[in-house]
């Protein structure tokens, strides 16, 4: 039997208020834990598919040519340049990079001031060997990223951006991040995969160090970094199943002014505004430039 609302007294009406909220964050903390174990396997399967793909070349390449040179061995390698020489090369306080082994993409963190951290993405790979892994033409990169933030091992939230640009800058950090960059090319269904963890520490003004110098053989073409604060901010509005409204401004536009242009071209519910603009803060506050959110979580 259904309890009567309308006839419920008042501290009741409170505490079950409590008990549905309460049940809300768990249910988002679980949904949270459950991207990052799909983000985690879509990551190692990628992995696991391109080390298969690496293996079966080189063996047929041996079975095809068994005396070929050791420097004809290494330019049709992938892994040109590692992880490891690039974190040793740079000596840098704050530049976090895996060096469990070689491979052709790497992801390296360098924390600045005012709780930033510039996440860089490395293809280690010439054009022509992009070429031959895309079978498409590798002159627009693009660079899938995922991250994943946690504090006491609890995922709290998670975000994805997408850009042609090797580094993104991250604002407002506070705890633990796993960075997941997925990059790819148009017209290619492969692609090249990295993953990198680092926990922030705010590094003080007087301690920041000047960029990396990259080594020659490293030189590509420069890409200026990601100011969130000069990107236009999307707010998806989950209204239906597998319906999005999208709700968009400029850095420097204000969030209450979109909301209410928003609201309206929609013909949304007005209860739904000041839910819409405190969203649209934390977005412009968050440090990445896109987020999903469920209507009810507007109320």
């Amino acid at each position: 039997m259904e309890p009567d609302l309308e006839f419920m007294p008042l501290p009741n009406l409170q505490m079950l208020n409590n008990s549905l909220e309460k049940l809300k964050n768990d249910a988002v903390l679980r949904l949270h834990a459950l991207q990052k174990v799909n983000h985690d396997l879509l990551t190692d399967n990628a992995r696991l598919r391109q080390r298969t793909r690496d293996l079966l070349r080189q063996k047929r390449e041996q079975t095809q040519q068994p005396g070929r040179s050791s420097a004809a061995s290494r330019s049709a390698d992938f892994s040109t340049i590692g992880i490891a020489d690039q974190n040793a090369a740079s000596g840098l306080i704050g530049v976090y990079a895996r060096t469990r082994r070689k491979e052709p993409i790497s992801i390296l963190v360098q924390r600045g001031p005012d709780f930033t951290a510039v996440v860089e993405t490395r293809v280690c790979l010439t054009e022509t060997q992009l070429r031959s892994h895309f079978h498409a033409e590798p002159s627009n990169l693009q660079y899938k990223m995922i991250l994943i933030e946690t504090k006491d091992g609890v995922v709290e939230n998670a975000s994805t951006v997408v850009t042609r640009n090797a580094k993104v800058t991250l604002r407002k950090l506070q705890a633990v991040y796993h960075v997941t960059v997925h990059c790819t090319v148009p017209n290619s269904e492969r692609r090249l995969t990295a993953e990198n963890k680092f926990l922030y520490q705010n590094l003080p003004m007087a301690q920041e160090t000047p960029p990396q110098e990259r080594p020659a053989e490293m030189q590509q073409e420069q890409h200026t970094p990601i100011s969130v604060g000069n990107e236009v901010f999307s707010l998806n509005v989950q209204v239906g199943v597998e319906e999005y409204l999208t709700c968009s401004f400029v850095a420097g536009d204000d969030p209450g002014a979109a909301a209410r242009q928003f609201v309206a071209q929609h013909r949304l519910k007005p209860v739904l505004l000041d839910g819409l603009i405190t969203a649209l803060e934390q977005l412009q506050d968050s440090g990445v430039t896109i987020r999903n959110v469920d209507v009810s979580d507007l109320l």
